[in-house]
């Protein structure tokens, strides 16, 4: 059932500005409770500001209860295809907090993306942000942002503004890589499935050998946003990887068995597999505070059943941070965006030279 699920309507248009959205209740990565309705309600408020069309909470929470979902950090086919039957969603909007302070030194950090209830589960728009109230302060302080909630709402404005803007057509942005970020380490060249067109790109959880609670699912989630981001490549929805893991009993502890690698190949059609381990997440707070940030990643080529590229990283947010403060990274989301941006631009390079 689920190999006919994903063969079917591979073709599908994806949903354009008339899209219906299906605001899903947030995942919870900080490692304590936070008020999700809360964000979800501003999440809905931003969008329909935006003009875009959002399905009725109950609506969604109702076919949430009939198919028993507990699991909000992803999609799966049976689920999107429920929701796209009772609520007529056309997309489904996964939000994946990291981090919330709410106190007089407000910081946050979530991942968000749009993904089809159609049968391809297609990431159909992907972005984070990543701030804290003392990032800008402006002249004489009167840019520090003392009240969470203000900032939240800024946070999710400045989100739904882009997801309107990309699903109006609007060409997303290159960022530009900067050289401090790069790996430290790097090994390999290019996988050879990258010469095709469309390359198809599974990400699984890194393993945690970090401090951090559920460490290994946020960087593994900065790699797919980066990942998703550039167009030659088709990154294989989350919610679909963890499905068929539990399914075939695969635990990517420390890696996957080639013989793992070649099940995911033929499930989900997937050429190159990511996996890695988080070494360290420091997400302190305070006035000043550092974060830490150190994982490794690998690159498998299914096709030739071998690892053909292979990266350490490992940064703190002073890095090269030398006068008045320009360039200092308050928050390991922030920090662990820009390294899996970089590690990406390596692990993506056209050629194979370093």
């Amino acid at each position: 059932m689920l190999g006919a699920f994903l063969i079917a309507a591979l073709a599908a248009s994806p949903p354009g500005p008339d899209a219906r959205i299906a605001v899903l209740p947030v995942e919870n990565l900080c490692g304590h409770a936070i008020d999700g309705r809360w964000f979800e309600a501003g999440l809905r408020d931003a969008l329909a500001a935006r003009g875009l069309a959002v399905v009725d909470p109950a609506a969604v929470e109702a076919s949430m209860a009939r198919e028993r979902v507990r699991y909000t950090g992803g999609l799966e086919p049976g689920f999107a295809q429920a929701l796209a039957a009772d609520t007529g969603a056309t997309a489904a909007l996964i939000t994946s907090v990291e981090r919330f302070t709410d106190t007089a030194e407000p910081a946050l950090g979530l991942t968000m993306r749009l993904v089809a209830t159609s049968p391809d589960l297609r990431i159909l728009w992907i972005d984070g942000s990543g701030t804290t109230g003392v990032d800008r302060p402006g002249a004489l302080d009167l840019g520090i942002v003392r009240d969470p909630d203000a900032l939240v709402a800024t946070a999710l404005s400045d989100l739904a503004g882009r997801l309107a803007a990309s699903l109006g057509g609007a060409s997303r942005k290159k960022e530009g890589v900067p050289h401090r970020f790069r790996p430290r380490k790097e090994y390999g060249a290019t996988a050879q499935a990258l010469a095709k067109p469309g390359v198809r790109v599974v990400v699984l959880p890194f393993t945690n050998r970090s401090d951090r609670r559920r460490a290994g699912e946020i960087v593994a989630l900065h790699f797919v946003r980066r990942l998703a981001s550039r167009p030659e490549v088709d990154v294989v929805e989350p919610g679909l990887v963890r499905q068929v893991l539990l399914s075939t009993r695969i635990i990517p502890e420390g890696g996957i068995a080639f013989a793992q690698a070649d099940l995911l190949k033929g499930i989900l059609g997937a050429d190159l597999v990511v996996t890695g381990e988080v070494l360290d997440y420091e997400d302190p707070e305070g006035p000043e505070p550092v974060p830490v940030v150190d994982f490794s990643v690998q690159l498998l080529d299914t096709s030739v059943r071998r690892v053909v590229w292979s990266s350490y990283s490992h940064n703190s947010g002073i890095d090269r941070v030398w006068f008045f403060e320009h360039g200092r990274i308050r928050t390991a989301n922030v920090l662990a965006s820009q390294m899996s941006m970089a590690a990406v631009d390596r692990m993506l390079r056209a050629k194979g030279k370093p």
